[in-house]
């Protein structure tokens, strides 16, 4: 139908009320896209009368980031005399959205056919024992190079840093304005760069150092260096000798697990860098996913086996404009209900009840999920703490490969060593999410008044738990926080498994 999103005689026609669900994707092309978004979901939602079946199932495309994050926080329903009651909405946004099919899902289905993406970790995963560690190398700081790097940072963590501290997660920038686009994102997660091991290169100087940055270090606070991640920058043009050989020289590592993603807006520029990348990555296999922007033809195996040959078969596609939404969304969230609901029952069988923590975790593992109390539940939660039970729920793959979850019975170590991971994971995606770690003196206040904590986590996005796992404490239920972690780790299979 033709017609315009914003329109109310427009939206009517299609007698949206009668509607099970609505994907509002918008005009890729157009400036003011968010903008006109926003408008088709009011007018959507104040046309709606009351619906004596269950609410419309609203997912909702922005494609500004900053915006997007804005909306995780305050909500997309800031008129509150709409009919808040009558719609679902699921907000998604275009760049991370194929982060997510790229590092989470590691496949995209294209026009009926599936384009398979090998994970950060392969397919083997990174265990407790390993001596490696993974290395992802973005070639170009635009939106979807920074959507692909902080999603790797929500998702890629391991049990081996639990014992070697240098096992970290590397994510490396590589972009010819890398100084002043590094600057940008520090501002954007200044408190993730606070807490951060990052450094700088500059490949343009005759003498290439690579260089700590300390200057956002904040020293105010009790604990440091405990994220097991870490960031690189380095400023040179991709066909620049000196990028080469960096490059050249991590392929040949036998410790970092290397995955190069090009990044470039223009698919052209893209292609060109992607296919004549140094010889020991494609001799090597290494994978590399180059961003095109309309189609994904060039790169279907087909093409690549036909017009490429072997050489480039480790080449994979991904950024269409026109394959930006995810049927995984709503899968995902279904995970996300129900890792709150095993948070909420463990907590209920602790306070309410006053079970020993053994007693509570076997309850919560017993425990039958009541979909309607659930879903009554997940309306009422607050969108950052249902944001990070979807981030959680995004994590669950490389939990499994790390740990093999499906296969065999975990053991009392593994499970303190799954709940270790947990936390690296929730630190980091906390800290992207926008919060920070409360201070030296803040922490001596919540320690004299424990009601500061929340005080301080609802009014200032200040969190006390944001510190290394073995330094958690206790809450006002007299409860160590590392508890949730725990019982969230023993109930995982069940997460995964159980119905909903």
């Amino acid at each position: 139908m033709h017609g315009a999103s914003n329109s109310e005689e427009d939206l009517r026609k299609l007698h949206i009320q009668n509607a099970h669900r609505v994907i509002i994707l918008g005009d890729s092309d157009c400036e003011a896209h968010d903008a006109l978004t926003m408008q088709c979901w009011r007018r959507i939602n104040l046309s709606l009368k009351k619906r004596e079946n269950k609410k419309l199932e609203c997912d909702v495309l922005f494609n500004d980031q900053s915006i997007f994050a804005l909306l995780q926080k305050i909500g997309i329903n800031t008129d509150h005399n709409s009919r808040q009651d009558q719609i679902h909405s699921r907000l998604f946004n275009f760049y991370e959205t194929w982060a997510q099919k790229v590092i989470v899902d590691n496949k995209a289905l294209i026009r009926d056919k599936i384009i398979e993406y090998t994970p950060l970790d392969r397919k083997e995963g990174i265990r407790y024992d390993s001596d490696k560690n993974v290395h992802f190398v973005i070639m170009g700081m635009n939106n979807m190079g920074i959507a692909l790097a902080i999603e790797a940072a929500r998702t890629a963590h391991f049990p081996n840093f639990i014992h070697d501290k240098s096992r970290k997660t590397h994510i490396t920038f590589i972009d010819p304005n890398a100084e002043q686009e590094m600057n940008r994102l520090i501002s954007r997660y200044s408190h993730l760069f606070e807490l951060l091991d990052f450094d700088y290169t500059d490949t343009t100087q005759e003498l290439a150092q690579c260089s700590p940055v300390e200057q956002y270090k904040n020293h105010d606070l009790e604990y440091t260096d405990f994220l097991d991640i870490r960031f690189s920058f380095i400023k040179g043009d991709f066909e620049s000798p000196r990028v080469r050989k960096i490059l050249s020289d991590w392929a040949q590592s036998e410790t970092n697990i290397l995955t190069v993603a090009v990044c470039h807006d223009d698919t052209a520029k893209s292609t060109d860098v992607g296919l004549y990348l140094p010889p020991i990555i494609f001799s090597k296999q290494i994978p590399v996913f180059i961003r095109q922007q309309e189609t994904s033809e060039l790169f279907t195996e087909r093409a690549i086996g036909d017009l490429l040959g072997n050489k480039y078969k480790n080449i994979r596609p991904f950024g269409m404009v026109n394959e930006c939404f995810s049927m995984e969304i709503r899968e995902i969230e279904k995970i996300a209900m129900k890792v709150k609901w095993i948070y909420d029952t463990y907590t209920y069988f602790r306070h309410d009840e006053k079970l020993e923590k053994e007693q509570a975790l076997q309850k919560t593992k017993e425990s039958v999920i009541d979909e309607e109390k659930l879903k009554e539940a997940w309306q009422r939660e607050k969108l950052p703490y249902r944001w990070s039970n979807i981030y959680h729920a995004y994590t669950i793959g490389v939990k499994n490969r790390s740990f093999n979850l499906l296969d065999r019975e975990m053991t009392e170590e593994d499970l303190l060593r799954l709940a270790n991971v947990e936390h690296n994971r929730w630190n980091v995606e906390r800290l992207i999410f926008g919060y920070r770690a409360t201070t030296k003196q803040e922490n001596e206040e919540i320690r004299n008044n424990p009601f500061k904590k929340s005080e301080y986590k609802n009014n200032e996005f200040a969190h006390f738990d944001i510190r290394p796992y073995n330094k958690l404490d206790v809450d006002l239920m007299e409860m160590n926080v590392s508890e949730y972690d725990i019982c969230l780790s023993k109930c995982l299979t069940k997460i995964i498994h159980e119905e909903i």
